[in-house]
């Protein structure tokens, strides 16, 4: 028995340690690693499975522990690929907007799943920890605008040098 109970202890600990990983929640306290722990559930993808279908509702979101994950666009074929600690649907559980990717298990897989009522309920009980859900939601969401914005900077400029390349061949 007592092994039992140090393997859950030992499992516990990488899971807290996976948590610790992921940017979302890397700053948390171990207490609130654990109520994110308490609220999560293990499950199991079979290589083919799908996970999550483009259009569908973010009803839960996903962190990768074992295996390898296919992120299509409707007509667009595979656009990138999800690795351990790889984390799915996130962003959705928190803007409520669509699925915008099938993800397609390559290979085994074992996840973590965690559902966006159960969260949602988890940062109403807990205001403090929801203020620093929120406020790590927000730095990621703003990061990635700054990151749209310069390869929209990128694009306008390379579409100006082919503007003026073509005015001086003329």
């Amino acid at each position: 028995m007592a092994l039992a109970e140090g393997e859950k202890g030992e499992q516990i600990r990488k899971l807290l340690e996976i948590l610790s990983k992921i940017p979302i929640f890397e700053d948390l306290s171990i207490r609130y690693k654990r109520l994110i722990l308490s609220i999560s559930r293990r499950i199991n993808m079979p290589q083919g499975g799908v996970l999550c279908k483009e259009g569908g509702d973010p009803d839960e979101m996903y962190i990768l522990l074992i295996g390898k994950l296919a992120v299509s666009i409707k007509g667009s074929g595979t656009i990138a690929t999800i690795n351990p600690i790889g984390t799915i649907g996130e962003m959705g559980v928190f803007t409520d907007e669509k699925r915008s990717a099938t993800v397609t298990a390559m290979t085994n897989c074992a996840l973590l799943a965690i559902r966006s009522l159960d969260l949602n309920r988890l940062i109403e009980t807990e205001p403090r920890f929801g203020t620093n859900i929120m406020r790590k939601v927000i730095k990621i969401l703003a990061a990635r605008i700054q990151e749209h914005n310069v390869r929209i900077r990128e694009f306008q400029n390379y579409i100006m040098s082919q503007e003026e390349k073509e005015s001086d061949s003329k």
